[in-house]
Formats: C-alpha cells, structure tokens, sequence
C-alpha cells in the first residue's frame, strides 16, 4: 500500500447560512483535517482525505461507476474500470465513506493552492500545450454560459486573453461541457 501525502489544505468545519437548504445538516458537513476519516455519529457516513493509493482507486471506481456506467460516457482506458484522469496527480481526493458498508458514496478532487501554485499545464488538458486554445474554449463558453456580473471572479494570474489568438477551432473538456449541458455558468476567464 503507497502512503501518501497528508493534503496541504486545512479544512474548516462548515457554516451553513441560516436559511440555507441545508440548514440542520452542518453537523455531518464537517469534512476532517485530520489524516483519517472521523465518524460522526448517527449519520452513517464519515468525510476525509484518500490516505493511500487504495483510496484513491475506489475514488476511481465510483467515478467510472457513476460516468461510464450511469451516465455513458466513454472513458480513457487507463485502467479497466477505474476513471483515472490526469487531473488526480495533480488534486486530494477527498472522500465520502458510508460506515456500514465502508464503501466510498462520494469524491471530489480538490486543488489545493500549493498545487494550483505548480499550475496544471495546458497540455495536460490535451490542448496541445497551448494557451491559444484556452483562449478559444473562453471565447465560445463566455457567449452563451457567463454568469450574471454579480458572480463573476478574476483569476488571481489570468491567462493574457488579448495577446493570443481566440478563433481555434476547439471544444470544451468533456468535463466543462457535461456542466455546461446541466446549465452552469462561467464565472470568468481562465487562469
């Protein structure tokens, strides 16, 4: 078993807003700094971070689980029945494990600053290595998917929009489009 790093990111207990949704759930939305998942009693899952290459394989699973097999979609074939994305070298898997089964019923990749530091290079989006691509999935997104102005947020190091050339015939991540088909919005530029 490979022992992996403990994540660089500190997670605070979670604020619900007073009339939020979710009001009354804050009790089991605590997600854990600590190395492993702590139980909270009588909710019957716990929240944490994948400790170990084992953890992040059945973070995998349940990807290719809910993608491939509920939803269709057409994976890489990296390892049969795993959604294993490049993106997971770069990201904490963090975890939702049911207590009874001990199976995981949840994941989402978390970018931690000290990662987002080393920046996921644009080739790793299969762009090419390049930012004109970027450019281009920003200038077709931005038309039909940019969020009311009261929403909008700008990347702390944008990507230099102007200075590159935004007519490339290329389409979203598959990702980025399966959220837009559900009615996200963009929120700014790239980074």
């Amino acid at each position: 078993m490979n022992e992996l790093l403990t994540p660089a990111l500190c997670l605070l207990p979670v604020t619900l807003p007073a009339r939020s949704l979710y009001s009354g759930l804050d009790n089991w939305l605590v997600p854990t700094a600590t190395p492993s998942p702590q139980p909270n009693p009588g909710h019957g899952i716990t929240v944490g971070w994948a400790r170990h290459l084992d953890e992040v394989r059945d973070a995998q699973r349940l990807r290719y689980a809910v993608f491939a097999g509920e939803m269709g979609a057409t994976l890489p074939n990296t390892l049969p029945g795993h959604g294993v994305e490049l993106f997971d070298d770069f990201c904490e898997q963090l975890l939702v494990h049911n207590l009874a089964s001990c199976k995981v019923i949840g994941t989402y990749r978390v970018l931690t600053p000290a990662q987002a530091r080393a920046s996921i290079p644009m080739n790793a989006l299969g762009l090419g290595g390049s930012d004109h691509a970027a450019a281009s999935i920003w200038r077709q997104v931005r038309q039909m998917h940019l969020a009311s102005i009261k929403f909008h947020v700008r990347p702390r190091l944008p990507l230099p929009i102007e200075q590159l050339d935004d007519s490339l015939d290329v389409g979203p991540p598959a990702l980025i489009k399966g959220y837009l088909r559900r009615g996200a919005k963009v929120l700014g530029p790239p980074a």
